[in-house]
């Protein structure tokens, strides 16, 4: 194997068995982006840490506040999971969330964001990590299909979402 050859193959297996932060300092955090050099929603990595705490009790207090009413959460995903495929540890967490009974449902926006084509998820979002109008599009269509699932007499004019 020439050498040229070999150094492709210990940089594809550096990219592909470690994670980011590992690789962005082997690459000395030259060739990446700056938006890949951090992990997004690093507090909701476990149940114990005081980011998720606090997220799930103004969610509790939320939903016990407004009982009976529907409520739709959405955890936002950031670039790094639909254009990066960076996991989504965030997902985990809000799903036990969801409370059919209380009428509290978890939507998913990241699948809606995946769907896109490469340079349309590029697209939707500004350089200051705001959605653009591609993404709240895109935001916009996860919510009617989660109000058709949850809620379809609100959107047909039979009733409230209540």
């Amino acid at each position: 194997m020439a050498a040229s050859e070999l150094y492709r193959f210990s940089w594809a297996r550096l990219l592909t068995s470690r994670p980011v932060e590992r690789v962005a300092r082997a690459l000395g955090n030259r060739l990446m982006p700056k938006w890949m050099l951090r992990i997004p929603y690093r507090g909701y990595e476990s149940e114990e840490t005081a980011a998720w705490q606090l997220m799930r009790a103004i969610i509790r207090r939320f939903t016990s506040q407004v009982r009976g009413k529907t409520v739709f959460i959405l955890p936002l995903p950031d670039r790094a999971h639909f254009i990066g495929n960076l996991k989504p540890i965030y997902l985990d967490r809000f799903a036990t969330a969801e409370n059919a009974a209380e009428r509290c449902f978890v939507l998913d926006v990241l699948p809606y964001f995946k769907r896109l084509s490469p340079g349309d998820r590029t697209r939707s979002y500004f350089a200051d990590l705001h959605y653009s109008s591609l993404g709240h599009q895109t935001v916009a269509q996860c919510i009617a299909d989660g109000l058709l699932e949850h809620c379809p007499s609100m959107l047909n004019g039979e009733g409230s979402v209540e």
